[in-house]
């Protein structure tokens, strides 16, 4: 490096623009880093870029290998002068990319100026303007040679195809500039390959006719690889290994670079297309590689297309056959969309001889919908034609509905073409008419299917659910996540498994029925799942699984659908209730179709008639009447049922022993859901014994009415006695009531002067043996006294003369009278007085203080006089919350230790 310290070589590592200094021999001696940036490689490996084995060639402009000797530093070393602006590409084989670049090499000399110093090259990457230039100047002459190739092929194709595969081939290899363009047609049945067509540019020598039947065996490598679809590409044969069979073969015809590539019909290798290189080397750019695919591509439809023209004449023979016998309906118009043919299907479809459809109007043929979309093809068809757009790609459909010659109303499906003559002019419109009514109804059931099926899916009331078949969930619908997703909060429903929304009680009952769906696939087993349910309760659900298969047929999925029968369980569970009931009931239940015939009877049912339940299923409850019965009742019993109502009545029926019985019956019918009847119930209860009974008292009844008669003769006799001996109690009541009166006035007057001198006595000194006399006096008198008032009060009260004074009376007080009153009485039977006052504030009520007063006394007095010996009686005052009209409810209570009688 000493040479080179003059440079600054920071510098010149920064710029874009690739260095490289060569010694006067040629060997890069240093390089920037944009050079080793640019062409991939360090200094010391730069000399790989010379040799076609280090996997690396260079390339000019047209893609023709660069001779070493006119490589810009070779040039420039021999004639000692600058080279300028050489393009050149260097393609890295192993990758199969090619980086162009532009050259410039520059001589520097010692100090004589005669003597090298070394070379100068720089290198700058041009890669994106090149490839835009090539891109946009084999996309001119690309489109230029497909057209006239294609040109070719539909000009010569049906008459003379030979020929216009000999003038693609010759445009071909002007426009590749290649040597020899050639294909070759594989026989696999003898395993031989065949040179069938060939162009030879000027000066070139033609090999076809030495390159017939040419054996597998010696291209064995060359036909694995076009079976497979891949191109064969040797830019340089002189790179093959020396002595090869192939390069041998090849310098013998004295190729310096080719390009294969198989002819494939469908996956099928039938030959392939060459090109040679004979004057120069050449790298065939991809470009240029699928050019020639295209063109084998089009060899190919060639030969199908060829196969087919082959085809044409048979299936022109065999057109009139066809279209005379086949189903679909064939017709054509002419430009003005005027039908001029119709095949005779049209009598299966419409209805009408090929006549009259050609005669008739379209108007009557079609519903008014389908006339519209007629008209707007007849207009497309016609603007195309018109302005010169119209070609045999252009397809119209119409699907609507159309009208047979009866009336009946169908669906068809059209499909329309422009029809061409054989000077390529349009003559008119080709169309075929199917009848598609079963199909349309089949698509319209798919439909609804399908619909029916997105709203279970969708369904508030359907839980659909997929899993793996290790039970971890891969979809589920909303209802399901709505109504179970509260479950896998922690880890999501998508992480969660199938079982931690099952109560564990049925896990074992899940996974058995999942291991049978994975045995059969496809197969829908149902199974009842407890679940928990949000308010902690448990909810039942009803499930199909099913087995889902991947493509190779193996088990990979279960599909789930389920709903909540919880409710439906409680209906069976009230059904079977039912049933257990109508099965158990002592009357006789008879469910019979419309034409009377019996479809159910209770076993109560053959216990009363004696028949069995084959005897009397399927037969018509006729069989146990008596002939007692009117025809007219039965009609009115018809009459009834028949129209929705209900017959109630009474039949005298036979039993199978001949014994008669009586049976009082309900008919009615059961309805359906839309209403309708759809079966008749009757409940019939034996009562023979009971009409026996009623018999018996009508008997009865007719003795009862004489002497009914004749009582209540005596009856009316009675009651004129009552009433004069009402009147007279009534007198005799009066009097005593008048005695009561005036006896409790005589009374009163001595006894209050017996209490006056009691009270004197009591003023005065006495012992307490006469105080307790004279105490005993006093509560006597006063006893006595309060009897007269007692009984003074009942006369008023029967007389109608009690007066009531109310006034405003102190609760508490009241009650402390009525204890000191009856204290004497309470001691002498050891009975505790006590009273509970809820409240110390005088409580004032509006009342007949003498009237309340008595009323406590009795029942107070009652209390004492009823009690337990060393009992307790207790006086109590409750003050309720006010009412809303203002007044406040009092509560006074008496209540005692007693029995309670």
């Amino acid at each position: 490096m000493d040479d080179f310290e003059f440079l600054n070589e920071k510098i010149i590592n920064k710029i874009n623009i690739g260095i490289v200094y060569s010694d006067p021999t040629g060997m890069p001696v240093y390089a920037n880093k944009a050079a080793e940036r640019i062409l991939g490689l360090k200094v010391d490996q730069l000399t790989k870029l010379r040799s076609q084995e280090e996997g690396y060639l260079i390339l000019d402009f047209d893609g023709n290998i660069f001779p070493k000797e006119e490589y810009p530093s070779a040039i420039a070393i021999k004639t000692k002068k600058p080279v300028r602006e050489v393009i050149a590409g260097i393609h890295e084989i192993k990758r199969r990319h090619t980086t162009w670049v532009m050259l410039e090499s520059e001589p520097e000399f010692l100090e004589d100026g005669i003597t090298l110093k070394r070379i100068l090259t720089t290198v700058t990457n041009i890669s994106s303007q090149i490839s835009i230039e090539k891109k946009l100047r084999f996309q001119t002459k690309l489109q230029s040679l497909m057209m006239k190739t294609a040109k070719t092929y539909l000009s010569g194709l049906q008459n003379e195809p030979e020929i216009a595969v000999q003038e693609s081939l010759a445009e071909l290899g002007i426009f590749l500039e290649a040597d020899r363009v050639y294909i070759f047609d594989y026989d696999f049945e003898h395993l031989l390959c065949n040179n069938t067509y060939e162009w030879c540019n000027a000066g070139i020598k033609a090999h076809k006719d030495d390159l017939q039947m040419v054996p597998f065996a010696i291209m064995e490598d060359w036909i694995s690889q076009h079976s497979k679809g891949l191109c064969i590409h040797i830019p340089d044969v002189n790179a093959l290994p020396n002595n090869s069979t192939l390069r041998n073969a090849l310098e013998a015809q004295s190729i310096l670079s080719l390009l294969t590539v198989p002819i494939m019909n469908e996956n099928k290798c039938i030959g392939f297309v060459g090109l040679d290189m004979v004057n120069k080397k050449h790298f065939f750019t991809d470009q240029e590689q699928n050019l020639l695919k295209i063109f084998a591509e089009m060899l190919s439809n060639m030969q199908i297309r060829i196969d087919s023209n082959k085809k044409i004449q048979e299936s022109e023979r065999k057109y009139r056959e066809i279209t005379e016998n086949i189903a679909d309906l064939i017709w054509t118009t002419d430009k003005e969309f005027k039908m001029n043919y119709c095949s005779p299907s049209i009598e299966t479809i419409f209805g009408y001889t090929p006549d009259e459809f050609l005669s008739g109007s379209v108007n009557e043929k079609y519903a008014p919908e389908t006339i519209e979309k007629y008209l707007e093809i007849i207009q497309s068809f016609k603007e195309k034609l018109k302005n010169g757009t119209l070609s045999n790609k252009d397809l119209w459909q119409l699907e609507g509905q159309a009208i047979k010659k009866n009336g009946q109303v169908f669906w068809f499906l059209t499909v329309m073409k422009p029809s061409w003559n054989t000077e390529n002019q349009v003559t008119g419109i080709l169309g075929i008419t199917r009848d598609i009514t079963k199909e349309k109804r089949a698509l319209l059931e798919l439909q609804e299917s399908e619909e029916r099926l997105q709203r279970i899916v969708n369904s508030p009331t359907h839980y659909v659910l997929r899993t793996d078949l290790t039970g971890m969930h891969t979809y589920w619908n909303k209802t399901f996540e709505k109504e179970f997703g509260w479950m896998y909060k922690s880890k999501g429903l998508a992480k969660g498994d199938s079982l931690t929304s099952i109560c564990s009680y049925h896990h074992k009952r899940t996974q058995e029925v999942v291991m049978e769906c994975i045995m059969n696939p496809g197969t829908v087993h149902q199974i009842e799942l407890d679940k928990p349910s949000k308010d902690g309760g448990i909810m039942t659900t009803l499930w199909e699984f099913v087995c889902l298969t991947d493509a190779n047929g193996k088990p990979s999925e279960m599909q789930c659908m389920g709903i909540d029968i919880s409710d439906k369980k409680i209906v069976e569970e009230q059904v079977r209730k039912l049933s257990r009931a109508v099965e158990q009931i002592p009357l006789t239940v008879v469910i019979t179709n419309l034409e009377g015939n019996i479809e159910y009877a209770n076993p109560y049912t053959f216990q009363t008639t004696g028949y069995t339940q084959e005897e009397l299923l399927g037969k018509n409850p006729k069989v146990l009447k008596s002939g007692e019965t009117s025809l007219e009742e039965y009609q009115h019993l018809w009459g009834n049922i028949s129209h929705g109502k209900e017959w109630k009545g009474i039949f005298h029926n036979r039993k199978k022993d001949g014994t008669y019985y009586w049976e009082q019956a309900t008919i009615g019918p059961i309805l359906n859901e839309e209403g309708e009847i759809t079966h008749y119930i009757a409940i019939k209860e034996d009562i023979t014994e009971r009409k026996k009974i009623q018999d018996e008292l009508k008997d009865l009844n007719l003795h009862l009415e004489e002497k009914i008669k004749e009582r209540t003769i005596k009856i009316e006799n009675a009651n004129h006695s009552l009433i004069n001996a009402n009147k007279e109690a009534q007198k005799a009541n009066q009097a005593k009531i008048d005695f009561l009166s005036k006896m409790s006035h005589e009374l009163r007057t001595p006894m209050n002067s017996i209490l006056g001198f009691g009270q004197l006595l009591q003023m005065g000194e006495l012992t307490p043996i006469q105080e307790k006399g004279v105490q005993h006096i006093l509560d006597s008198g006063k006893h006595l006294l309060n009897l007269i008032n007692e009984v003074l009060d009942i006369s008023r009260i029967e007389s109608g003369r009690i007066s009531i004074s109310v006034e405003p009376i102190e609760v508490y007080e009241i009650i402390n009278e009525v204890k000191e009153s009856l204290q004497f009485s309470a001691n002498q039977k050891n009975i505790r007085l006590t009273s509970q006052l809820n409240n110390t504030v005088p409580t004032y009520i509006r009342a007949d203080r003498q009237r309340l007063k008595q009323v406590l006394i009795n029942l107070t007095n009652n209390a004492i006089k009823y009690n337990n010996d060393g009992g307790e009686v207790n006086i109590s005052v409750d003050i309720k919350q006010a009412s809303e009209d203002g007044y406040t409810p009092i509560r006074i209570s008496v209540s005692d230790t007693g029995m309670g009688y």
